[in-house]
């Protein structure tokens, strides 16, 4: 089942749910060389499974009708059939014409062709899944109460052909879910999960629980989109803009202050006549010093002073390391932390609705901790 696994590894941000039919599969796995029938009917599990996922995501005919849904579910026939029809269709068209495209000119057999082939695909797939429903209602052990031992049971052999069957059928109708379903919802204006990995990672930092690994961005995404759209558009859009400005700010200053320095240098190296005064030496080595920092971390961090760091993130309740990067950076630029830094450190996150308040007030205790490490005697 590696071609199954493989498309629902490269979708699983992408296909709400896919990931929960691996536990079919691993099923299938672990029986079809010890136990066949079992894989036999795990494999019809995961074929109604993927037809049932697909039309729930890109069928309206499905989704609207009460009716419908009720038939896919009591009928294995009809499923496969709707999925077909709904789901599949235009994979199969497209195949075919690409394939023979070179090769016919006339139109109206390339028609033909393709729609011969295209009610081939459809029959041979659907004829594929109620053999292996058939085979499953005679020698299933799960789904049926079985005499044992058994009058008939399948072969290891059966077992792995149709677990391969069922391979490249489920491997199909994922990559199609995947391709529809992303145009689904471009064509929708929603945000697309796997586009926004840095928002994604953002989320799921803001609502981290340190005892306890959660994809929140995901099960946020998934079931409450309404939600997840109003944290990026009111809270993420808001802080990306606001740390664009001070970097640029940054950049601008640091830029006037080189152009400075070097329109001086200019300056003393063309003066040929005139002396450059001591003074204005020591200005420009003074301005250089300012864009160059003299913050060295290793031999900063003394004994005493990562006891200090220590002491004051646990008064704080912050990450010691993460405190340690915010103090590093400030020190080496001499600008105020960037709010999202700042609130890496915090090991008990506040609610959104917060940050605007409790962020700036550590910022102003980060920095003041910072400055008087930097300068003890200061602070004496």
């Amino acid at each position: 089942m590696e071609l199954t696994k493989q498309s629902i590894s490269n979708h699983s941000r992408l296909i709400p749910g896919i990931e929960g039919y691996l536990t079919l599969i691993d099923k299938i796995e672990e029986n079809k060389s010890i136990h066949p029938d079992i894989a036999i009917e795990t494999c019809k599990s995961l074929l109604e499974g993927l037809c049932l996922k697909g039309l729930s995501l890109l069928s309206d005919k499905y989704i609207n009708s009460k009716s419908l849904r009720t038939k896919c579910k009591n009928d294995l026939k009809i499923l496969t059939n709707t999925a077909f029809d709904e789901v599949y269709t235009d994979y199969v068209e497209s195949q075919v014409h690409e394939s023979l495209a070179n090769m016919l000119i006339d139109i109206s057999v390339t028609q033909k062709i393709k729609d011969n082939a295209k009610r081939k695909v459809r029959e041979q797939a659907i004829e594929a899944v109620a053999k292996v429903s058939a085979i499953r209602n005679e020698r299933g052990d799960i789904s049926h109460g079985r005499d044992y031992p058994k009058t008939q049971e399948s072969s290891i052999t059966l077992s792995k052909s149709i677990s391969s069957i069922t391979d490249g059928i489920c491997s199909f109708m994922i990559e199609q879910i995947a391709e529809k379903y992303l145009l689904k919802l471009k064509t929708q204006d929603r945000l697309i999960y796997q586009d926004l990995t840095d928002f994604n990672d953002w989320l799921d930092e803001m609502h981290h629980v340190s005892t306890i690994k959660v994809d929140f961005s995901k099960i946020l995404y998934e079931n409450a989109y309404d939600k997840y759209e109003e944290y990026y558009y009111t809270e993420y859009i808001d802080l990306v803009e606001t740390e664009e400005e001070a970097t640029k700010e940054i950049s601008d200053t640091l830029e006037e202050e080189a152009k400075e320095v070097i329109a001086e240098a200019i300056e003393a190296e063309t003066s040929i006549e005139q002396p450059v005064p001591e003074k204005t030496e020591k200005s420009t080595e003074k301005k250089v010093e300012k864009l160059v920092t003299d913050f060295d971390e290793e031999t900063f961090w003394t004994e005493d002073k990562i006891q200090a760091l220590q002491e004051f993130a646990e008064a704080e309740n912050l990450k010691v390391e993460e405190l340690k990067v915010v103090v590093n950076e400030y020190l080496f630029s001499e600008k105020p932390p960037l709010r999202d830094d700042v609130a890496k450190t915090m090991l008990e996150r506040p609610k959104l609705s917060e940050l605007k308040t409790v962020v700036p007030s550590l910022t102003e205790k980060i920095m003041a901790f910072a400055n008087d490490l930097k300068n003890p005697e200061a602070e004496a």
